[in-house]
């Protein structure tokens, strides 16, 4: 068996040992946000917002790769997806100083997807990345935005995970964020983790188990 197969084997699965591969039922809206972590599930985190939302803040609310083949990598944050979201929550997961200092900001975005689109979310982001290394994109503003992209560690979580870091080459400085996509049966959990120096590294594997857990306890009984 080889590393993927044993991630999903191994942490698939919810408390009750039911596998959420196998629940592919779309989440409503209402359970989705049900299912978003709270500061009482991650110790040493807070949690923020939870919401229903049209997308991401910002000028990536929008944001679309110029190339198809890119495109699964620019989807995750944006409102405009190709596969469009049966449901979208946003929030923020922050650790102190994550404003001002060396602490990890993390957008959280859950999503919603049709049967078998969440598992092709994650494997499109997987062929993307053996052939994109850079893209423009139109953003929310109508601007037009150039990105580097490499490949990045995956957390052992979820039913499978990618992760890769974007750098917005006109800020070098400030627009360096890893975006790491984790499935839970046919939801996503999308994070964008950004730092205001330093490599941006990815979200915490606290933060990104519970919220499989919560997702996938939501699965379960929906």
């Amino acid at each position: 068996m080889d590393g993927k197969s044993d991630r999903r084997a191994g942490n698939g699965r919810d408390s009750a040992g039911a596998s959420t591969a196998e629940a592919q039922q779309a989440l409503t809206g209402a359970r989705l946000r049900a299912a978003l972590i709270t500061s009482a599930d991650v110790p040493g985190y807070v949690v923020a917002g939870g919401a229903g939302a049209p997308g991401a803040p910002g000028p990536e609310a929008s944001l679309t790769a110029d190339r198809p083949a890119c495109r699964p990598l620019s989807d995750p944050v944006s409102s405009r997806p190709a596969r469009p979201r049966g449901a979208l929550v946003t929030a923020a997961v922050t650790t102190r100083g994550a404003l001002g200092g060396d602490g990890e900001l993390n957008l959280l975005l859950l999503s919603a997807h049709r049967n078998g689109e969440a598992a092709e979310v994650v494997g499109g982001i997987t062929a993307a990345l053996e052939e994109c290394r850079s893209f423009g994109a139109t953003d929310g503003e109508g601007g037009t935005r150039h990105f580097a992209v490499r490949p990045a560690k995956a957390p052992a979580a979820g039913d499978e995970a990618a992760a890769y870091v974007m750098t917005d080459t006109g800020d070098t400085a400030r627009g360096t964020a890893t975006v790491t996509v984790v499935r839970t049966g046919s939801s996503t959990a999308t994070y964008v983790t950004v730092k205001p120096s330093g490599d941006p590294g990815g979200p915490p594997l606290a933060v990104v188990r519970a919220q499989h857990a919560k997702l996938a306890e939501a699965a379960v009984h929906q």
